[in-house]
């Protein structure tokens, strides 16, 4: 060989791979392949179809630890091993040392990872031996694999020897006598080369190792060359049915389902493990597994071995016993309940005799229901897979409760009424005072209070089951407004006047005009024009907004005058009395609102005949002038009487010896009296009928005292007088 070649080779690589003798692999850190895609189940009919269009499909393949990162201790994925026995004992590589190498004991070979996808491979000088950079991966039988890297030579000085062939790739075992795959891979100083090969597995183990040794060298330094940008992909065809995986629940060991008869079976659980078997002759396959955690994914794949597989099936595994629901709180507002399940569970919602049914989607459940009253209880529980949780239950709570209304009040009102809320309290509060009262069936209350004046404010709210509503709030309103009185207004008036309620605005009206005027110590006093005779004022006063009922007058003439008598029933056939003025034509008597006929007034004084008009002492009886036109001009009220009588019969009183002046009385005597030498004594009132007695020790003295008993009615009319005889015993 020139010295030229010598110069340019630096290293041959092999790629080798051998039947793993463990059963199970570790979790793997990367994944250097896509994902199988999984494809729906497959009927043999379907089956046959893609063996004869030969289809092929990506195979999940996991590669760890592509980029050579590295701890201080260890190059996580990987082993620096002896080339020949691709299973033997790797090498202790100890401590990363400070140029960034691991070194292998004394043997001076050494790797350094170096931060950017790659791993350098040190040799020493003049050494032959070969070394291996190895890591044993997951395959499935059948199936092609092709792995892929890049080689470089960073050193080694200007004269290498030829590198030794020591290339082999192990596809029936571990021993040298296996058959072998080689690749001859020559490394050139400073020259990035891309290199691939493909293998079909036998075994669900494989070992991949990449070899570095050099031979024959004249190297003036140690060689270094550099591996990177590894990846691996795996194909087959897609030609199985895929499997169909039984449920399997957080307390199974065991992983069955259905597949095509004699397929062998993988089954690789959720922390990268697997196991295998077969599917049996009846298309079953049970497989053991170690418990998984609910949630944990199992793939399960079908493959002959020959390079043909199945779409991988995957199952979620799930809780063994369905945890109960849980159930959001519930107020009486409330139409919806809602929660958290598992998900695809149905939910059942029991509210007394009646249920409603939901699903739990994305963890969640929400059923509408009529709205439910404080205190309901509210039980849930879920379904899945033929298996049902226990129940959990909510009360019903109280939601919003609406504030009362309240019905008008005025200050007449001594009740206050309004709705509210079936068997709450309602509260009134006026002032510092509390009311309540409990709202009826029927959605009202009714709560007694005083009077309030005008503008009081009253404060309701209601409480249910231990919730108060917001407040309403209503002012008092004017109630009704007594009328004012209105005083005789005659032609020469320029004040009407009468009485009314203190701050009350009084309005008068004549005709279309009107004048105000305020009520001041319940007196009201308003300017107006000169009325003509008859004109009629109407007067009225408003409180608060409220106005009263209309009160009227007639303007009368001021140059006449009108006088009545009293009238005696009983006693008396005429109303008498006088009237002044020319102006006067008309009389009559008004008897109880009621007035009757009109006479001729042909002269003062007058008389009215009201014998059998007026009958009763309580009648209301008044005499009325008008003039030629039937306008009112006087009226005066006639004082009306009663006849009555009464006899007083007194007993003889003894100087010296009485103190009384005794006797007997009857009729309507009610008040009776001593005159002594023509002076009356005080009246007294009779409360011993039919006797009576007066203290009269210190009034009569004297024999010759004249004395004399007197006996009046009600209204002090005197029925009658007796004189009394004094003596002495």
């Amino acid at each position: 060989m020139t010295n030229k070649k010598k110069a340019n080779k630096l290293v041959k690589i092999t790629v080798a791979s051998a039947i793993a003798l463990s059963a199970l692999a570790q979790p793997l850190e990367s994944v250097m392949t896509v994902k199988a895609a999984e494809a729906p189940a497959t009927t043999k009919a379907e089956s046959k179809l893609l063996q004869s269009t030969g289809l092929k499909a990506s195979v999940p393949v996991t590669l760890k630890n592509t980029q050579f990162t590295s701890t201080e201790t260890s190059i996580p994925g990987w082993e620096i091993a002896p080339a020949g026995n691709l299973f033997g004992t790797p090498y202790d590589i100890g401590s990363k040392q400070s140029d960034g190498y691991f070194k292998m004991g004394n043997l001076g070979v050494a790797v350094k990872p170096d931060g950017q996808g790659g791993i350098q491979t040190k040799l020493p000088l003049g050494k032959t031996n070969g070394h291996v950079i190895r890591q044993t991966i997951d395959t499935v039988p059948g199936v092609t694999y092709t792995f892929n890297w890049s080689h470089k030579g960073i050193s080694g000085g200007n004269y290498i020897a030829d590198l030794l062939d020591l290339s082999r790739f192990y596809t029936q075992g571990i021993d040298d006598s296996a058959p072998t795959l080689r690749l001859n891979a020559n490394v050139f100083q400073g020259v990035e080369q891309n290199k691939s090969i493909s293998f079909v597995a036998n075994s669900n183990k494989t070992a991949i190792a990449l070899l570095f040794a050099v031979v024959n060298t004249d190297a003036t330094m140690d060689p270094v060359m550099q591996f990177s940008n590894l990846s691996l992909t795996a194909s087959a065809t897609e030609s199985i049915a895929t499997p169909v995986i039984n449920t399997v629940t957080d307390n199974d060991t065991v992983v069955t389902g259905t597949g095509e008869a004699g397929q062998n079976v993988k089954v690789t659980l959720a922390d990268g493990s697997y196991r295998t078997g077969v599917v049996d002759e009846d298309g079953i396959f049970s497989i053991k597994i170690l418990k998984q955690a609910k949630d944990k994914v199992i793939k399960v794949l079908l493959y002959d071995g020959q390079g043909n597989i199945s779409p991988v099936a995957s199952t979620t595994v799930i809780s063994d016993v369905v945890a109960p629901p849980t159930i959001n709180a519930v107020t009486s507002d409330d139409t919806t309940v809602k929660g958290t399940g598992v998900n695809g569970a149905t939910v059942t919602l029991t509210i007394g005799s009646v249920m409603y049914v939901g699903t739990v989607s994305g963890g969640e459940y929400s059923i509408t229901i009529p709205k439910q009253s404080a205190g309901t209880v509210i039980s849930v529980k879920e379904s899945l897979n033929g298996k049902t949780s226990t129940s959990v239950s909510t009360t019903v709570t109280q939601g919003t409760v609406a504030a009362p209304t309240i019905n008008t009040v005025t200050t007449d009102d001594t009740t206050v009424t309004g709705t509210g809320m079936k068997g709450a309290v309602v509260k009134l509060t006026i002032g510092g005072t509390n009311y309540t009262d409990l709202v009826d069936n029927d959605g009202k209350y009714s709560i007694i209070i005083p009077k309030q004046a005008f503008g009081t404010a009253i404060v309701a709210n209601q409480t249910l089951n231990t919730k108060t509503s917001t407040n309403t709030v209503a002012s008092v309103a004017q109630g009704t407004v007594a009328v004012p009185t209105i005083s005789a207004v005659t032609t020469d008036d320029t004040t009407v006047r009468g009485t009314g309620i203190t701050g009350a605005v009084v309005t008068i009206t004549i005709g279309s005009n009107t004048y105000t005027g305020a009520v001041t110590g319940g007196n009201y006093s308003i300017t107006i024009p000169k009325q003509v005779v008859g004109t009629v004022i109407s007067a009225k006063q408003t409180v608060n907004s409220k106005a009263s009922a209309s009160v009227t007058t007639t303007v009368v003439s001021t140059q006449t005058t009108l006088t009545t008598n009293d009238f005696t029933i009983g006693a008396d056939n005429y109303i008498r009395g006088t009237y002044t003025g020319s102006d006067v034509a008309k009389l009559a008597i008004e008897v109880n609102g009621v007035v009757q006929q009109k006479i001729t007034a042909t002269g003062s004084p007058y008389q009215y005949y009201a014998k059998g008009k007026v009958t009763a002492g309580t009648d209301q009886v008044y005499v009325i002038s008008y003039d030629a036109s039937g306008g009112q001009l006087k009226r005066v009220k006639v004082d009306v009487k009663t006849l009555t009588s009464g006899t007083i019969t007194p007993a003889t009183f003894y100087i010296g010896t009485d103190n009384y002046v005794t006797g007997t009385l009857t009729g309507d005597v009610s008040k009776f009296s001593l005159t002594i030498n023509g002076v009356e004594m005080t009246k007294i009132n009779v409360t011993t009928a039919p006797t009576f007695r007066y203290y009269a020790n210190n009034l009569i003295r004297n024999l010759t005292d004249v004395v004399t008993v007197n006996g009046y009615d009600s209204s002090g009319k005197l029925l009658t007088s007796k004189l009394v005889t004094v003596s002495k015993r």
